[in-house]
């Protein structure tokens, strides 16, 4: 029986079978942390749930108990973050179609995910490095995963690519899904990552 105590998991076994309805920009919380090498906070507190049909939903909430996650938002320039701690143990974050996703460690019990945006061309990888070299460099955050999502989209076959990220404190793990959906939201492929916290 899939739950949200493991999610990822459970993705990863196939119990938990697409997504559902996602928050809209307009709950979302921004503030930058550095403009020089574009990368700001751009979430909403969420609320993720399993639908009887087994898919995830993840529903704008105001802090409280409901609130055991984030959902982040996409932009193109910028790298959006969201911190995944043992309150908000999940992010979850969609729109993905060749950006890249990481998860840093920022503090004991504290993550840093975010959503590296990654145009085409020969600068696809600026935000990354600015990332990676900088923000990370003078924030002293450190890398736990790192991963890309180049390919997952397939012409007629995937229409969207999610990722899940999911701290399990007791564990010392961190469990990060990448989930490409069809038109209707069902998982048709997904990479799995299992690494310490």
């Amino acid at each position: 029986m899939p739950s949200i105590a493991t999610l990822v998991d459970d993705f990863h076994a196939g119990t938990v079978t697409g997504v559902g309805g996602m928050p809209d920009s307009s709950t979302a919380v921004e503030n930058e942390i550095s403009g020089t090498c574009r990368v700001k906070y751009k979430y909403s507190d969420a609320a993720a749930t399993l639908s009887g049909t087994n898919r995830l939903s993840c529903a704008a909430a105001a802090n409280g108990a409901q609130v055991n996650g984030r959902y982040l938002f996409f932009q193109d320039d910028w790298t959006t973050a969201a911190d995944m701690d043992a309150t908000h143990t999940i992010v979850v974050s969609g729109k993905f179609s060749g950006c890249m996703w990481k998860v840093f460690r920022a503090g004991v019990g504290l993550y840093k995910c975010v959503h590296i945006a990654r145009p085409g061309g020969a600068g696809s990888d600026a935000l990354v490095n600015l990332i990676s070299q900088g923000t990370a460099v003078q924030h002293k955050w450190v890398e736990v995963q790192s991963i890309p999502t180049t390919g997952m989209i397939q012409p007629g076959v995937t229409n969207e690519v999610f990722l899940v990220s999911q701290y399990h404190p007791a564990a010392s793990r961190i469990k990060t899904v990448a989930i490409a959906v069809n038109s209707q939201g069902l998982v048709v492929n997904h990479v799995y990552h299992d690494d310490p916290a």
